[in-house]
């Protein structure tokens, strides 16, 4: 299962209200070690799918996110 891509409106539905653990991946695509980091990110959201949230959110999209 891929990482769930996150926004600034899927935030807290997604990530605040299931009540597991979660890790979120923040991003941007200028940024060579978050695109080097990214295979290890869908990695973990296949081996931990159903325990934990794994959540991408692009920074330059989600600037509210970020801060």
């Amino acid at each position: 299962m891929p990482a769930e891509t996150l926004t600034e409106d899927s935030f807290d539905e997604v990530v605040l209200r299931q009540g597991r653990a979660a890790l979120i991946d923040l991003w941007a695509p200028w940024c060579g070690p978050c695109r080097a980091l990214s295979p290890l990110v869908e990695e973990l959201a296949g081996e931990f799918s159903g325990r934990v949230t794994v959540g991408k959110v692009n920074t330059d999209e989600n600037p509210g996110l970020a801060t």
